[in-house]
């Protein structure tokens, strides 16, 4: 057992905490990109090729693309020359994976997932991190490292997204042991928000720069990143930095929210909602949240012309035969009308309500 303080701010689910000694495996999957491969899920997050490294037991010939095209499996010398792999091991093929352990120090930082809703944005975020690092330290701390963990929290039933800084250097070197206190973090975010703000590319028609946001890591993911969408995050937790609290009870219970939502998607789906109720605000459109028996469900009224309607939005909602529903199935939203008025006053109208039923949505 490890003693770990906690600290977090409370305007937003954003936090961090501090393990001195921890022992993290790295996974080498092999090309992560292998077409019509089979895949393995993990963490209900990630697909990956289940190949990893195809290797011949004979002539220790690997690759990590089986399904490249002319792809040799053997060396010219080898006496199975002729056998090729076949999506699966056999007495000629191992399906190989490379691990490495490491003992060190990790700084661990929640993300919030009503923020963070795609790998681009985690991105743009580690890159933003890895800037404030090379400030704070006043060069690049190259034995300092971020990647992305998912953990799966038992108060909501969902999949925590956090960035671990860890020490490349066995047992630590203590930098990360300094970063863990709100004014030192704060420090670090600070950096990261300025140069952020004053990089010179959006003088330049660009949205992004390797002075800001962009990174080798991100490449592949540069149409999705914007470094104006990196300084508002990063200006919010600057503003918030005041805020800062002690936690007793682990960073899962700052982002016990209630949300049940089972996918990226279906949070998309919401914020979509409350996008358009935001935009729309001025013509009376509404979009709030409420607890119902520990669930977060969601309030959206529309407005058109001198209608309004009023719909409940529940997430994970079971069907049934008592609903009309032939076989049982689980909903990713159930949206009920709850009410329609016209002109300020309550409609009756049968033939109305009969057009706005209940609606099961499935992403």
């Amino acid at each position: 057992m490890f003693a770990i303080n906690l600290s977090s701010t409370k305007n937003i689910p954003f936090g961090i905490e501090y393990v001195k000694s921890v022992e993290i495996t790295e996974v080498n999957l092999g090309r992560l990109d292998t077409y019509n491969a089979r895949k393995l899920t993990i963490n209900q997050l990630e697909e990956i090729p289940a190949s990893g490294f195809v290797t011949c037991r004979y002539c220790g010939k690997s690759t990590s693309s089986p399904k490249a095209r002319d792809i040799k499996f053997h060396y010219g010398y080898c006496k199975h020359k002729e056998h090729d792999y076949e999506d699966k091991p056999d007495e000629v093929f191992e399906e190989v994976f490379l691990f490495r352990n490491i003992k060190t120090e990790v700084l661990k930082v929640l993300l919030p997932v009503q923020e963070f809703e795609n790998d681009a944005t985690v991105n743009m975020f580690k890159a933003g991190l890895e800037l404030g690092l090379k400030k704070y330290y006043k060069g690049n701390p190259e034995h300092l490292r971020i990647i992305s963990y998912s953990e799966f929290n038992q108060q909501n039933n969902r999949f925590d997204r956090f960035l671990i800084l860890y020490d490349k250097i066995p047992g630590g070197t203590g930098y990360l042991g300094k970063l863990f206190s709100p004014e030192e973090f704060t420090r670090l975010i600070s950096e990261a928000y300025k140069a952020i703000k004053e990089c010179s590319c959006q003088h330049q028609g660009m949205d992004g720069c390797y002075r800001c946001i962009f990174s080798y890591s991100n490449q592949y993911l540069r149409e999705e990143l914007s470094r104006a969408r990196a300084e508002k995050f990063f200006e919010k937790l600057v503003v918030n930095a005041e805020a800062w609290e002690n936690l007793h009870n682990g960073l899962s219970a700052l982002s016990g929210t209630g949300k049940i939502e089972e996918s990226e998607l279906e949070e998309r789906f919401i914020r979509s909602l409350r996008n358009i109720a935001i935009k729309k605000s001025p013509e009376g459109w509404q979009f709030d949240e409420f607890i119902e028996d520990g669930i977060l469900s969601y309030k959206l009224v529309v407005v058109n012309e001198n209608y309004k309607f009023c719909y409940i939005i529940r997430p994970q909602v079971a069907l049934g035969t008592a609903q009309g529903v032939r076989y049982l199935t689980v909903s990713d939203f159930y949206i009920s009308c709850t009410g329609i008025q016209k002109d300020g006053f309550p409609v009756d109208d049968p033939d109305l309500l009969e057009t706005v039923k209940s609606i099961a949505i499935y992403l």
